[in-house]
């Protein structure tokens, strides 16, 4: 919906689901990437490239991809950006009916193996969690007013769609969320701007075992909203929010959750004939796929972190 790398086509292999030990595991990413590397590095590299720098960099690395990149949006991309990628006969993972899996008390005392790129501070008086996403801005490429406008829409971003109530011991917590710039700690994410009329897509991979390939890049695509810049904006917070998201649900739950949407798409990000239909009316899940995939406003008024989702983030964080 918001992201990803989302590879089926380019080099034309398909993936199916390998981490989750719930689902069958034959021919899967893993397997492909000990027996093919450079062949999954071109097919994951094609939708994560935004430029043709980019692309050259890495055909020297992957000499298998060289001069060989699709950087246009995959089939079933909606008019305003937004896409579960063209079509798949990979199965899908069906998320757990079951939640979190996790009790209010676990939540509250938080992971015994948290996450260093999330804090969270519990007011049990007020009723109020503060939580904070760490982050390592890289802004080499932009000019001080790019990198601050970037930066300004992500944080915004991430306090519009993860900051909700949650329900914690039958009472109502007030959950905020907020960036807070890590230079030592925080996650490290690569801001680009890309001013064609192509979409180029954002991705992170952090607390996987693809995060050395691909790692993390958000991308603000001003050009394809045609330099409409309160919708190019509105993109912007969406897809920024949706990416530091999914280092939490790899944490969480595992790599195959985190890549596959919660269930919604294949663990390479394309829709299936089991992705939920949009729709009408009604919140929707800031991590999830819909098909068809809303528009880029309808998503920024209705768009929000399940609130299982931000029980996990609780949960992960360290505590501060």
């Amino acid at each position: 919906m918001y992201d990803d790398f989302d590879v089926d086509g380019g080099c034309g292999i398909g993936m199916n689901d390998v981490v989750n030990t719930d689902a069958p595991q034959s021919s899967g990413l893993i397997n492909m990437m000990i027996s093919q590397p450079n062949k999954v590095a071109c097919a994951l590299l094609n939708r994560a490239a935004s430029s043709s720098v980019e692309a050259t960099e890495f055909g020297d690395q992957y000499p298998y991809c060289a001069g060989g990149y699709n950087s246009s949006p995959a089939l079933g991309q909606d008019a305003d950006g937004y896409y579960g990628g063209g079509s798949s006969t990979q199965p899908i993972r069906q998320a757990s009916s079951n939640g979190t899996g996790l009790t209010d008390a676990q939540v509250l005392a938080g992971s015994d193996n948290p996450s260093r790129y999330y804090e969270a501070k519990i007011d049990r008086n007020s009723k109020i969690i503060s939580v904070l996403m760490d982050a390592k801005y890289q802004t080499d490429t932009l000019d001080g007013l790019q990198a601050t406008n970037m930066m300004n829409q992500i944080n915004n971003g991430v306090s519009r769609f993860w900051s909700r109530p949650v329900m914690l011991d039958g009472e109502t917590y007030a959950v905020n969320v907020n960036v807070a710039q890590d230079e030592k700690n925080g996650m490290p994410i690569r801001l680009a701007i890309n001013d064609g009329s192509d979409y180029a897509r954002s991705v992170n991979t952090d607390g996987s075992f693809l995060q050395p390939l691909l790692g993390a890049k958000v991308v603000y695509n001003p050009g394809y909203f045609n330099n409409n810049v309160d919708m190019a904006n509105e993109d912007l917070q969406l897809v920024g929010a949706h990416e530091f998201g999914h280092p939490m649900l790899v944490n969480a739950v595992g790599t195959n959750y985190s890549f596959g949407h919660k269930g919604t798409s294949n663990d390479i990000g394309a829709i299936t004939s089991g992705t939920p239909t949009l729709p009408s009316t009604g919140e929707l899940d800031l991590m999830q796929y819909y098909n068809p995939s809303p528009s880029t406003h309808d998503a920024y008024l209705r768009t929000m972190a399940n609130e299982d989702d931000v029980r996990r983030l609780i949960y992960i964080s360290t505590r501060r």
